[in-house]
């Protein structure tokens, strides 16, 4: 658990619409180069009110073709599983984050939180 926190936040993430029967039936319908071309993804807030702290911010701009601005993020919050598909969406500004890597840190229980690298994009390549 994190001592103090500056935000909350919410974790969405993707997943697949259809169950694997269900899957299973449209490929046998439709044909797995069909399936391929229109994959069916949801996006669901998997939890929400995490006490949090989102900061240090960096970032990188390229220019190839195009202009890209990257900005990578840390993050500290109570202990939550987290991977690289999801998302993070801070309550109180309503920013968007993708998850690029989590680590829980547990070794002490008093102190127990997860660490959490997030990155935001704008412009194209």
């Amino acid at each position: 658990m994190i001592p103090m926190n500056s935000t909350t936040i919410s974790i969405i993430r993707a997943g697949t619409a259809a169950g694997p029967n269900e899957v299973d039936q449209l490929l046998s319908s439709y044909g797995a180069a069909e399936m391929a071309a229109a994959p069916v993804t949801t996006l669901s807030v998997v939890a929400r009110g995490i006490r949090a702290n989102i900061g240090s911010p960096t970032g990188t701009e390229q220019a190839l073709g195009g202009s890209q601005e990257t900005v990578t993020y840390r993050m500290q919050c109570d202990p939550i599983e987290l991977d690289s598909r999801d998302q993070v969406r801070d309550d109180r500004t309503g920013r968007l984050y993708d998850v690029v890597w989590a680590v829980t840190r547990d070794a002490i229980p008093t102190i127990a939180h997860t660490a959490a690298g997030l990155t935001r994009s704008r412009g194209g390549a």
